[in-house]
């Protein structure tokens, strides 16, 4: 494949094109969830007053948020205090910049996918409300970060292990609840 047709500065801009327009998408998706959230969110509330909050974003945040400003950092002092080849230092910012701008991102984007909201009898998760009676299985999840895959019908979340053990929890909570008040119906 011939690229002769780019000279060295088009390139360049060719490539940053592509990573922010990238970044652009993906932030794009992040306010639109966050928005479908707040939305449904504010419902849930509305019909569950009481409900309790299981928040685990606040270290998750916390350390991409760490990561963002590394990356800043990093931006700063590359050329001055990284020496690196003076014609490559486009491409070292512009992927400083992009990297800092994802993990601020994700950051964001954690205040909604690391928060359960616990009701009598279910849960609220990034716009809907999931019943405990629903619930057929939990299967814990392959990879590096523990997540527990839970079965909700037809559907399947997938939750960090902490989250699906709250939810476990809760439902048990929940059934032998239900279980001990027939009891009580029945005498």
């Amino acid at each position: 494949m011939n690229f002769s047709m780019f000279n060295d500065s088009m390139l360049k801009w060719v490539i940053a094109i592509i990573i922010f327009g990238f970044i652009g998408w993906s932030t794009y998706k992040t306010i639109k969830l966050i928005q479908a959230n707040r939305k449904a969110l504010e419902l849930f509330k509305s019909q569950h007053p009481h409900a309790e909050l299981l928040d685990g974003s606040r270290n998750s945040m916390l350390l991409t948020f760490a990561f963002g400003i590394i990356c800043l950092v990093f931006l700063f002092i590359t050329g001055s205090v990284l020496k690196v080849d003076m014609s490559q230092i486009f491409y070292y910012r512009v992927a400083y910049i992009a990297l800092a701008l994802m993990f601020f991102g994700q950051g964001v984007e954690m205040t909604v996918r690391k928060k359960l909201w616990f009701a009598e009898d279910g849960f609220f998760y990034l716009e809907k409300f999931y019943r405990f009676r629903m619930i057929t299985s939990y299967e814990r999840q392959k990879g590096t970060v523990p997540t527990v895959k839970i079965q909700i019908g037809q559907e399947g979340i997938v939750l960090p292990n902490n989250m699906a053990v709250a939810v476990k929890e809760h439902a048990e909570a929940w059934k032998a609840e239900k279980k001990a008040s027939k009891k009580k119906g029945k005498r």
